[in-house]
């Protein structure tokens, strides 16, 4: 009988963990285009509220591989798009107009699958926003539609 109650529970828990975790692949129908992305609307209210700590992005000085959010899409454009990531230097941390190509998608995403073998550091394969539960799904895909139109700063 007890047995039996520790499966029981021990499965019930295991559905509770595989319904809560966050996949880490876009939905195959999303589209890029629409709607349109607001960096001041969309994707900076994100960043400042997940990434924006003195002990991750939101010094411009520290231990933040050179990627600043501040107040305005101008820091984190500068800092970011184009840049070679620390990790991964064959890689942009954003490539604008591809998310596919954006390590920050995948460090936000947490699927390094296929990008774990050509990475130097240990933080590589740190998901983000570090420490804390992965981004909602919308918020990840507002900052890969973001990416996707060019990265505006608007």
């Amino acid at each position: 009988m007890k047995l039996a109650l520790m499966f029981a529970a021990s499965s019930c828990v295991a559905s509770l963990v595989s319904c809560s975790s966050t996949d880490p692949a876009p939905p195959a129908a999303l589209d890029l285009t629409k709607p349109v992305v607001s960096f001041k609307a969309d994707v900076g209210p994100v960043f400042k509220r997940s990434c924006a700590f003195g002990s991750c992005h939101g010094s411009v000085s520290g231990s933040n591989n050179g990627i600043y959010v501040g107040d305005e899409a101008k820091a984190f454009i500068a800092g970011a798009v184009g840049k070679p990531a620390t990790q991964l230097a064959s890689m942009s941390y954003v490539t604008k107009g591809d998310p596919k190509q954006s390590y920050l998608m995948y460090k936000i995403d947490g699927d390094f699958t296929s990008i774990k073998a050509k990475c130097s550091g240990g933080s590589c394969q740190d998901p983000m926003p570090k420490g804390s539960d992965p981004l909602p799904q919308t918020e990840r895909d507002a900052i890969r539609r973001w990416i996707a139109q060019g990265c505006a700063d608007n």
